[in-house]
């Protein structure tokens, strides 16, 4: 059943990466085949890719924290800095 499909899945796949590699040639100074050569190394990722030419780091997912962390922990800071400013006084 998935025979008469697979010819068209290819053609559709083979058009998504044309676009691919075209949006990155648009957007960069690479070549078609630089941008096909770093979008495999990408794995078709054009974020990535982009982020790769521009030397921009990959983000950093942020640690997840609760009101009550965040409140607790700034109490903690605060009572820190007065305890510094109290040792540093005399």
């Amino acid at each position: 059943m998935n025979q008469p499909n697979q010819p068209n899945q290819i053609k559709e796949e083979m058009i998504n990466a044309s676009r691919l590699v075209q949006m990155i040639v648009n957007q960069t100074t690479y070549t078609e085949q630089e941008a096909r050569e770093k979008l495999l190394s990408h794995n078709n990722d054009i974020y990535k890719t982009l982020r790769e030419f521009m030397s921009i780091p990959e983000p950093v997912p942020k640690k997840m924290i609760s009101v009550n962390q965040c409140i607790y922990k700034e109490i903690r800071n605060n009572l820190g800095i007065v305890d510094i400013v109290d040792i540093k006084e005399p």
